[in-house]
């Protein structure tokens, strides 16, 4: 059963077409994240052997927290001493920014990590983050294919615009919830703008939040499916080692929104990426962690907390996790 009526490809395609007649542009700053990964691993040689990708999920901390160290922050700092880590990531990164990252690593750094931490957000193959004209880094990943042809320099962005006619294509955009009445993208993104007046109008709001973000199936066939299948392929092409986890959920919110049903749904879409990268775990490049339900919504930064950003407690629980699988790994 297709997730989406109109086409992924169609609408990747109409964001494309419209990426290339939209003007005016301007040069803005050479691409950060590329810089800095040259600047770790494309100059000499700073003993590294950890490389944390990440979104969101490893900056944010919550306005409460006493410990406002990210989760990155606290993965370096349980390795001290022990293992050299580093981490890099942005907002709404996603296994395709993450691959052509990979490339950049792999193909033009002079040094490499023994290991590479790969985070699966869940959300990311939802058509509210997977079809964001904000979130498909086309600029960035034209900056990393013109590094690869020519590593001399990091790659200026251009800045568009025009997104409102993007942003109109995306509203548009025709979409299939088995929990949800609602069709299209639009119509979550008005209700997610609404104001409700009545206990009965929030709950509805907050339900269909976590539809829009979650509760799609997943198919194998999914374009950053295949992304992550490439980059863990890249990786272990070269002798990294690669550990992949599914990002802890709010899945005790879901099931109060929806029902067991959701926790149903959200094993499936685990199991699709554990099926996609089955012969890298067989071949033991890979280790694949579910994480999904490993976090109740007290670890979050309030318990109806419709995204995945963690308080201190639960970062502190995932960069407690990951360490342990670091060090088994670096010291086997």
């Amino acid at each position: 059963m297709s997730q989406i009526t109109l086409s992924d490809r169609n609408m990747r395609s109409s964001l494309k077409k419209f990426s290339r007649v939209s003007k005016p542009q301007i040069l803005g700053a050479r691409y950060a994240e590329l810089q800095r990964l040259f600047d770790l691993f494309g100059k000499s040689d700073k003993g590294i052997q950890v490389l944390y990708f990440g979104d969101s999920v490893i900056e944010r901390t919550a306005h409460e927290d006493i410990d406002k160290r990210s989760l990155g922050q606290m993965l370096v700092d349980e390795l001290t001493g022990k293992v050299k880590s580093v981490y890099l990531s942005h907002s709404a990164y996603h296994s395709q920014i993450y691959y052509y990252l990979v490339l950049a690593l792999t193909q033009q750094m002079t040094m490499r990590p023994q290991l590479v931490i790969l985070p699966v957000n869940l959300r990311s193959f939802s058509p509210q983050w997977d079809l964001n004209p904000d979130w498909q880094f086309e600029e960035e990943i034209k900056a990393i294919q013109k590094f690869l042809l020519n590593p001399v320099a990091i790659p200026r962005l251009r800045k568009h615009y025009h997104k409102k006619h993007r942003y109109q294509i995306f509203d548009q955009t025709t979409v299939y919830y088995p929990y949800s009445t609602i069709t299209q993208i639009g119509e979550f993104r008005r209700l997610i703008s609404s104001n409700p007046s009545t206990f009965q109008e929030e709950a509805m709001r907050q339900r269909e939040i976590f539809n829009f973000h979650y509760m799609t199936p997943l198919s194998i066939r999914h374009p950053k499916v295949k992304y992550l299948q490439l980059a863990v392929e890249q990786l272990i092409s070269v002798g990294i080692k690669v550990i992949c986890y599914s990002t802890p959920v709010n899945y005790k919110l879901g099931e109060r929104l929806v029902g067991e049903r959701a926790t149903v749904l959200l094993r499936e879409n685990v199991d699709v990426i554990r099926r996609a990268t089955h012969f890298y775990q067989q071949n033991n490049g890979l280790q694949f962690w579910n994480y999904t339900f490993l976090l109740d919504s007290v670890y979050f930064f309030h318990p109806d907390l419709l995204t995945e950003h963690l308080n201190q407690y639960g970062r502190r629980e995932i960069a407690s996790r990951i360490s342990q699988l670091i060090l088994g790994s670096c010291n086997s």
